[in-house]
This record gives structure tokens, C-alpha cells and sequence, in this order.
């Protein structure tokens, strides 16, 4: 599995913490009011990501939890 993001794009959209935790804790409740199944959940800070070339790093942590994260919805 290859991801693709950008420096610029990816802290474009990341909220920083603490806003991050409360937007991500709010939509999984709006999800969950709606009987939405959440296969998982991840929150990530713009220091937890390392991009090699615009690419996620694929031996990171992160890189493996998205991972498996995606493999879930399968």
C-alpha cells in the first residue's frame, strides 16, 4: 500500500493538538449517533508523521497503524 501526502497538504489539514483530540472525539460521537460503524479510530499530530520524499515513511509506526487501520475496512 503506498500513501501519498505532502508536507504542505498534510499540516494543511491536521488539526494541532488539542483541537485535533476534541474535533476527532466529536465526530466519532456525530458517527455513532448516526449507527455508523468505526472500524477504528486514529489521531495523529503533525510530529508524529515522517515523509520521505512527499511519501509516508513505510517503516514509521504511523505507517503500519494506517495500515492496519485500512485493513479493517476490507
Amino acid at each position: 500500500m503506498e500513501i501519498h501526502l505532502t508536507k504542505r497538504k498534510f499540516s494543511q489539514y491536521t488539526p494541532k493538538a488539542p483541537r485535533g483530540e476534541k474535533a476527532l472525539q466529536s465526530l466519532n460521537l456525530s458517527l455513532q449517533a448516526l449507527n455508523a460503524s468505526i472500524p477504528s479510530s486514529l489521531l495523529i499530530h503533525h510530529n508524529e508523521v515522517e515523509l520521505d520524499k512527499d511519501r509516508l515513511n513505510q517503516e514509521s509506526e504511523l505507517f503500519t497503524l494506517l495500515e492496519e487501520g485500512f485493513g479493517l475496512l476490507r
